[in-house]
């Protein structure tokens, strides 16, 4: 498809130890301290869609049980360029039916004082009044592929667009709408009034033509 159009962790918890048992019952004054263990760091380089989502679920599903996933979008950040598919930054919104409300979330692995730090931020809740046809909510398990792959897939059919205007960056987004056979990744290179646009079905990694 060729067209010049627009569109659509937790940290793990540290863990202590306590040790210490004597030879004898008798008591003893000798202790010996244990180092708790390291919690997993937090990435530094760009991460893929379904790594962030993933944490991001995390936190969503305290937030409330029924969630479901909206949209998932890349940022581009200057002080860590993207890589075919992985991003710095990616911002969830979650809903949940119970709540009638919107979950706002971004995942990053850089600070972006003064309202973005590294990790998980929420960044609030809103209203929902349910499913719109444009804008359908779904599991994260409806889409096995990751964006990485998706990237490549639309790549294959940009390359000549992509050739011809080096530098461009795309960005991603993954969505719902009745229009789409299943939740399908949105890649724009470019503008959304100059660029190319190509959408991958989530679940198949094939493209979509439109």
């Amino acid at each position: 498809m060729n067209k010049n159009i627009g569109g659509i962790c937790t940290l793990a918890a540290v863990a202590l130890l306590l040790a210490g048992c004597s030879d004898t019952p008798l008591p003893t004054n000798k202790t010996e301290a244990v180092a708790p263990k390291k919690a997993a760091e937090f990435p530094t380089i760009p991460v893929t869609g379904k790594t962030a989502l993933f944490a991001l679920d995390k936190e969503a599903r305290i937030w409330a049980k029924d969630r479901k996933l909206v949209s998932l979008t890349s940022t581009e950040l200057a002080v860590m360029p993207s890589e075919a598919g992985k991003y710095p930054m990616w911002t969830a919104v979650f809903v949940s039916e119970m709540r009638g409300q919107a979950h706002n979330m971004i995942y990053s692995v850089v600070d972006q004082p003064p309202m973005i730090n590294k990790g998980i931020t929420v960044r609030g809740e809103s209203s929902w009044g349910g499913q719109r046809q444009d804008a359908l909510a779904f599991e994260i398990s409806d889409v096995p592929v990751d964006s990485e792959a998706a990237y490549e897939a639309a790549l294959r059919k940009a390359v000549n667009w992509v050739s011809r205007n080096p530098g461009k960056k795309a960005t991603m987004s993954l969505g719902y709408s009745a229009t789409l056979p299943a939740p399908s990744w949105y890649i724009l290179w470019g503008s959304r009034s100059a660029g190319y646009a190509a959408f991958v079905d989530g679940k198949k990694g094939t493209l979509i033509e439109r």
